[in-house]
């Protein structure tokens, strides 16, 4: 049985595996078949295309808590540049490899790493 991979032709990112082929998989999309899966593949974009396992994330935060004043910060460094950050689902690009939080409300926050050569990787930062 084959296994075709539909992913988006500008960042290689899968975004279903199906065992039949697309007629036509959508405008800026392609298929490739392959045995990878879109939560750990992704697909080159160098010619010819090869469908690669994603690296795990080797991003580190300097701390997990922080103050909810406005001013202390905890620093998410080693990110993959560019990539994206998503806080509470707020999306933020990252084109220095850090990303710093500082907030005014107490609470849980929730930080997502998206980078499509990379695992997808959460992480929750506590504002007390």
């Amino acid at each position: 049985m084959s296994n075709w991979l539909t992913y988006e032709l500008s960042t290689g990112r899968i975004l279903q595996r199906s065992s039949e082929q697309l007629a036509d998989p959508g405008p800026g999309m392609s298929q490739i078949e392959s045995a990878g899966r879109p939560f750990s593949h992704y697909v080159t974009s160098s010619s010819p295309r090869a469908v690669l396992e994603r690296s795990p994330l080797n991003a580190t935060w300097d701390k997990v808590a922080i103050d909810a004043d406005g001013i202390d910060t905890a620093t998410l460094s080693g990110l993959p540049v560019p990539c994206d950050v998503s806080l509470d689902g707020e999306v933020h690009t990252i084109s220095d490899g850090t990303f710093e939080l500082s907030v005014t409300s107490p609470g849980t926050y929730i930080v997502i790493v998206s980078e499509v050569e990379f695992l997808e990787q959460q992480w929750s930062i506590t504002g007390d």
